[in-house]
Parts: C-alpha cells; sequence; structure tokens
C-alpha cells in the first residue's frame, strides 16, 4: 500500500506544533483587582514548641510538637533520647537550648593576705585578727603582685596586703595594672596618709624584724576601709 507523502508531512507538523505550544505556553499566573499578577506572601516562620521536660523521649516530641513546627526550645540539662534524635533528624527539626542559669559568685572575703616573708608574728596575726582572711604562700614579689591585680580586677576582694622583703618591687609591679593602687610603706604613719590621699588597694609590707605591736597596727591600718 503507498502511503501519501503529504498525510505523513501534515501528521509531523501537527505533532511538531502540539510540542512547541506545550512548551512555549507559560503557567497562568493568578490576577489582582488592579490587573497585577498576585505575589504570594512569604510564610512566616513558626514559634518553636516548648519542652520542659527533663528527659525528651519518641513519645514526648511526637505528642507535643505538631507536624508543622520546625524548631523545638527545650531546658539547657535536658536529655534526648536516641529514638527522639532520630526523630528530630528526620523531621529536621532545630533544637534550642535555653541558656544555663547564671552562677552566683562566692561572697566576697574581707580581704587577701600573699606572704612572700613569713614570720612567726605574722603567722599568729593571720590565725587571730585576720582569720576570716583568704592566705596565700608564694615565693616571690613577682608572683604576689600578679596575684594581687588579678583578685582585684575579678572583683575578689577590696583589699590585698602583701608581706615581701622586697614589698618596693611589688608595688611596682602590681601598679602596672590600671585597677590597682598599690603603695610600699615602712610605718603606720606613711599607710595612713597613703589611705587618705589615695585609693589603696593594695598595700605592700616588709614584715621581717618586726614585733607583735607594729604588725598588730599595721593590719588594722590596712584594714580600716573594709573593716
Amino acid at each position: 500500500m503507498t502511503v501519501d507523502s503529504s498525510l505523513i508531512d501534515r501528521i509531523v507538523r501537527g505533532v511538531l506544533h502540539g510540542l512547541h505550544g506545550a512548551d512555549a505556553a507559560p503557567a497562568a499566573k493568578p490576577v489582582g483587582s488592579a490587573g497585577k499578577p498576585v505575589t504570594a506572601a512569604p510564610q512566616a516562620a513558626s514559634s518553636p514548641a516548648r519542652l520542659s521536660q527533663a528527659v525528651i523521649t519518641a513519645d514526648v516530641l511526637s505528642q507535643n510538637v505538631p507536624l508543622g513546627a520546625n524548631a523545638v526550645a527545650i531546658s539547657s540539662k535536658a536529655i534526648l533520647t536516641p529514638a527522639a534524635l532520630d526523630i528530630v533528624r528526620a523531621r529536621r527539626l532545630l533544637i534550642q537550648r535555653a541558656a544555663p542559669p547564671a552562677v552566683v559568685s562566692e561572697a566576697k572575703t574581707k580581704g587577701l593576705a600573699l606572704i612572700v616573708a613569713a614570720t612567726p608574728v605574722l603567722d599568729r596575726l593571720l590565725k587571730g585578727r585576720a582569720s576570716d582572711w583568704r592566705r596565700e604562700l608564694l615565693g616571690c614579689p613577682d608572683d604576689a603582685a600578679k596575684l594581687a591585680a588579678g583578685c582585684i580586677c575579678r572583683g575578689e576582694v577590696d583589699v590585698v596586703v602583701v608581706f615581701a622583703r622586697q614589698f618596693h618591687r611589688a608595688a611596682c609591679l602590681a601598679n602596672r595594672n590600671d585597677r590597682v593602687k598599690a603603695v610600699a610603706v615602712n610605718t603606720v604613719d606613711e599607710l595612713r596618709i597613703a589611705r587618705e590621699q589615695l585609693r589603696v588597694n593594695v598595700i605592700c609590707l616588709d614584715p621581717t624584724n618586726r614585733g607583735d605591736f607594729e604588725v598588730r597596727r599595721w593590719f588594722d591600718a590596712a584594714i580600716q576601709k573594709t573593716a
């Protein structure tokens, strides 16, 4: 049987026309009352589902987190079970842990005694009048100056007393910190004048060859601000 070639051409043209028409036809866009295309408003992110349980299981998630949620807020110490983690991964949930509670700092001690040069007189004083003071034994004035500056900057104490033979060196090194007002004194009168004229917070003394009465007067003048 002979096939009419013109018929074949018409069939081919019809198929091609249909294909081109399907490709070229743009998707219809909704039109508003003013004749302008309507743009869909972006979907607002849903607020996280909040869970207060200490242990988050798969059942807790399934029962309390709706399918449309994309985040879950839990406590800082909440534990997620392995099955719950599987649900988190499968649903691509964002876990938001609450910030841990602020740690309440310990009460500030009355003062800090840094001992580089220890003497029996000083030991008796610190066990008696300064029993509520924090005490540290150090090997050199440099370490004492560094520790004194750190404690003042952190607000751990109001006053630091450094007992060292090289008390001038300790005061000089401590004063390199802007928040430290250190003085090196030889007598009680010098200490009182320094306290009157400066906001002294680090006092450096040499306790060697000093008697009980003199060391006690020193100490009483040093703690006058915090007593």
